[in-house]
């Protein structure tokens, strides 16, 4: 099942499971896509989401 989890503008990136700030070094990058956990071993895929108001 497909989990989500949306970050504020600023915000740091962090484990969506287990809240680690211990990430490959690959998520310092501008715009990240994917993301590996060094605590808990997750493997995960970081989006961009569209969000507005009509």
């Amino acid at each position: 099942m497909e989990k989500r989890k949306e970050y504020a503008d600023g915000e740091i990136i962090s484990c969506p499971k287990c809240s680690s700030d211990d990430l490959e070094p690959d998520l310092s990058s501008v715009t990240p896509d994917r993301g590996k956990c060094n605590s808990c071993g997750l493997e995960f895929t970081i989006r961009q989401v569209a969000v507005w108001e009509e």
